[in-house]
């Protein structure tokens, strides 16, 4: 995993993946993660990465525009 330091000074950009309930997060132009929706009346969210994978409930999973 990279140290948080560099993440910040890495570029790391979320972008929502068309046509889905979700988000990639990419650094430089490589994709290393991603976050999806479970469904839309649902606050379950997975997360994924190289290193794995989670679920969570979030309240506040919201997009803005």
């Amino acid at each position: 995993m990279i140290p948080i330091s560099s993440a910040f000074s890495g570029g790391l950009v979320w972008s929502k993946i068309p046509h889905k309930r979700g988000y990639e997060l990419k650094r430089k132009g490589e994709i290393i993660g991603s976050l999806q929706r479970m469904s839309f009346w649902s606050s379950e969210v997975q997360a994924e990465s190289h290193h794995g994978s989670w679920c969570g409930r979030s309240n506040n999973v919201r997009t803005e525009t």
